[in-house]
C-alpha cells in the first residue's frame, strides 16, 4: 500500500472519531437526556426496556382523547395506536394544510444548521451558497430549539394530539 492510501484512511478514521466525540460532548453538555435516549433508542432492546420502565406511569397519566378538538380528524385512534405499536408508523395521519403552511414558514424564516454544527448556519433558500462557502456538502439540516422557536400554537397543538 502506498502512503497516500494510508494517510487518506487515517484521516477518514480520525475525522469520524473526532466528529463522534464532538457530537457526544455537545449532547452531554446541552441535553444529556436527549443524547442518552437517542443512543439507546436505536436498539430494540433499549426501546423495550424504556417501554417496560415507563409502562406503570403511562397508565396512570394517560390523557383522554377528545376527537372533536383534535387536529387529526377522521383518524381511527385505536387503529392508529395499534399500527404505531406493531409497525412503528401509521400512514393515515395527515396535518391540516394551515399547520403545514405554518411549519414551512417557520423553516423558511429560521436558521438551519448544516450537519448539525452550529457554525454552519444558513437559511434554507441559501443552502447552495452555504455549502460552497463551507466547502462541505450538508447531509443533514437541523433546526435547534424548534419547540421554543416554532409558533406556539403549532407545536402545542401537534404535541397534544
Amino acid at each position: 500500500m502506498n502512503t497516500n492510501v494510508i494517510n487518506n484512511l487515517f484521516e477518514r478514521v480520525w475525522t469520524y472519531i473526532y466528529d463522534t466525540c464532538y457530537e457526544f460532548y455537545k449532547g452531554l453538555t446541552t441535553n444529556p437526556q436527549w443524547l442518552l435516549m437517542r443512543k439507546i433508542g436505536r436498539f430494540k432492546i433499549g426501546r423495550d426496556i424504556m417501554r417496560y420502565l415507563s409502562s406503570g406511569s403511562a397508565k396512570s397519566s394517560q390523557l383522554s382523547v377528545c376527537e372533536r378538538n383534535s387536529l387529526f380528524t377522521g383518524v381511527n385512534v385505536d387503529e392508529a395506536v395499534n399500527y404505531l405499536k406493531t409497525e412503528g408508523f401509521y400512514l393515515g395521519i395527515n396535518l391540516p394544510q394551515n399547520v403545514v403552511q405554518e411549519i414551512v414558514e417557520f423553516a423558511k424564516s429560521t436558521a438551519c444548521y448544516g450537519n448539525r454544527k452550529s457554525e454552519l448556519g444558513f437559511y434554507y433558500d441559501r443552502k447552495q451558497q452555504a455549502q460552497s462557502k463551507s466547502l462541505k456538502k450538508f447531509l443533514q439540516g437541523y433546526y435547534f430549539n424548534t419547540a421554543l422557536l416554532c409558533p406556539f400554537n403549532v407545536t402545542n397543538r401537534i404535541r397534544h394530539n
